[in-house]
């Protein structure tokens, strides 16, 4: 991250691209989390903040380690099966109260 943040910092057309990710892309996102909520695809539990941070975590970190694996049906399996964790979390059943 620290890498990340230098080069952005550094690259003002890095730092345009990343203003206008939060600009434009972010409100969609947080509309279709809404959406989610309304129509019961995802947890009314869970902050409209909460699911983005959940959501760029897990996004950077798989696809972080996703490179590190040679392209094959091994890749294929793990990502299939990541987003099944990102979806239905890893008892694959409906969500715990808390």
């Amino acid at each position: 991250m620290e890498f990340i943040d230098k080069f952005i910092s550094s690259d003002p057309e890095m730092a345009i691209l990343m203003e206008k990710y939060e600009k434009e892309l972010l409100p969609y996102m947080i509309r279709f989390i809404e959406q989610g909520r309304e129509q019961g695809y995802f947890s009314k539990r869970l902050s409209v903040e909460t699911m983005l941070f959940y959501i760029n975590l897990f996004s950077s970190q798989a696809m972080q380690q996703l490179e590190q694996i040679p392209q094959g049906e091994q890749k294929r399996r793990i990502y299939n099966e990541l987003l099944t964790v990102f979806l239905y979390g890893v008892t694959g059943e409906k969500a715990i109260s808390f």
